[in-house]
């Protein structure tokens, strides 16, 4: 008897299905941190007998009537990394970003610029830019099914479950600036099972595939089987605590159009695809999910800062001047549009970088007035949502503006 210790547990990504051959070019190694989670629920229906008498039949029966899709979350730090072979920067995690994003990630025409290999070839490491993620066609009505590989075994002994048709519904980004800067990833998938040592061709394919991982920094990846192995050390940790933030209001709606200064102490960002699961309900059998589509694409979170005064761009300069836009002339006018970046882990990046960071670009944010929180130290907390507007400064549902992300790597 063997126990699965979840201190353990290996994530393995994958463009692949479970019959198909395990390289470097289609998975990757994902560490996620403690509190990852993944199952599969059942519909049932509950039938039961009321009747009167002296001897009343009271008897019920259960009946399981849909397999609901399976649910997975974990949280993964940010890992860019620095690409030697191409000269570009990458980062562990991408393929989840281009699911998140585009319906056709790694190697066609996502988000994310790749080559044939599926190694990104966005922008070099001394050009401007980093590694961009692009939400630009991000308008689909379904996204890029992923394949979930959980190992909760050991490496000698693996423990497989298999996770067909994943797709991600959620990333949230945590700026707690006493940590190191991660994503808690969200989503759904058709159904979860165990792949067994019975099962011979997806059971060698993923025993293969842990023989021979593939070397960030010193290979030519990808050459053949493996898959594409985690980073691990100082080159991948972003120190929120390193954090700044550039918040510029457009002109012409009375703020301060030379800034204001937000020391962060605290937020998150959180990017949403509102996916729905659609499962028939016929009769006489135990249904299973048929598909899923997008709901509203949702960009919205919230920074913490102290109320600083005394000067025109603190945070209680801006407090008071979206109390008086709010209650002013423009009230009714469009909402407040804020040219907001935030640095995670570091100032705004010049080439070659030193430090990995994480550069979050919303062209266009609108900001409500932000809530006082009384406490040893007064903060407020500014709620923020991303606004889609198209070139010329025009709301637009279909521009896919929102967002980008940019990732850069310390060589």
């Amino acid at each position: 008897m063997a126990f699965s210790l979840s201190r353990n547990a290996n994530l393995f990504i994958s463009t692949v299905d479970k019959d198909a051959a395990k390289t470097q070019a289609n998975t990757w190694e994902v560490r996620v941190l403690d509190g990852f989670s993944f199952s599969a629920a059942t519909s049932t229906q509950e039938i039961e007998i009321n009747e009167a008498g002296d001897t009343p039949s009271r008897g019920q029966q259960v009946f399981t009537t849909a397999i609901e899709p399976a649910e997975w979350s974990f949280q993964a730090y940010v890992r860019p990394r620095y690409d030697t072979l191409n000269d570009v920067n990458d980062a562990v995690e991408r393929v989840l970003w281009e699911a998140l994003a585009n319906d056709d990630p790694v190697g066609g025409s996502g988000p994310i610029t790749t080559d044939g290999a599926g190694n990104a070839t966005t922008l070099a490491n001394n050009a401007a830019g980093g590694m961009t993620v692009s939400f630009l066609d991000s308008n689909t009505n379904e996204l890029k099914k992923l394949y979930f590989y959980w190992n909760l075994g050991t490496t000698t002994n693996p423990v497989w479950y298999y996770m067909p048709g994943a797709v991600v519904n959620q990333a949230e980004i945590d700026f707690s600036i006493d940590a190191i800067a991660s994503i808690a990833w969200s989503g759904f998938a058709d159904s979860v099972s165990e792949i067994t040592s019975a099962e011979t061709t997806p059971y060698g394919h993923l025993t293969d595939m842990l023989a021979t991982p593939g070397d960030l920094q010193d290979t030519g990846f990808p050459t053949g089987d493996g898959y594409l192995q985690a980073p691990t050390g100082q080159q991948a940790c972003i120190r929120n605590k390193l954090s700044t933030v550039s918040l510029v209001p457009e002109s012409g709606q009375g703020l301060n159009v030379a800034g204001y200064n937000v020391a962060l102490t605290g937020g998150t960002l959180t990017i949403n695809n509102n996916i729905t699961f659609l499962t028939p309900e016929a009769l006489g059998v135990v249904n299973q999910p048929c598909g899923h589509f997008t709901g509203t694409f949702a960009v919205s979170g919230n920074m913490t800062a102290y109320l600083k005064t005394g000067d025109a761009q603190d945070t209680a300069s801006l407090l008071d001047d979206l109390l008086t836009y709010s209650t002013g002339a423009s009230a009714s006018a469009d909402p407040t549009k804020f040219a907001l970046t935030i640095y995670v882990g570091g100032v705004v990046p010049s080439s070659p970088w030193s430090v990995p960071i994480l550069q979050i670009n919303i062209p266009t944010a609108h900001l409500v007035i932000p809530t006082i929180n009384i406490e040893d130290v007064v903060s407020v907390d500014i709620p923020f949502t991303a606004l889609p507007y198209d070139s010329g400064g025009v709301p637009d549902p279909t521009a896919g503006t929102q967002i980008d992300v940019a990732y850069f790597a310390a060589e």
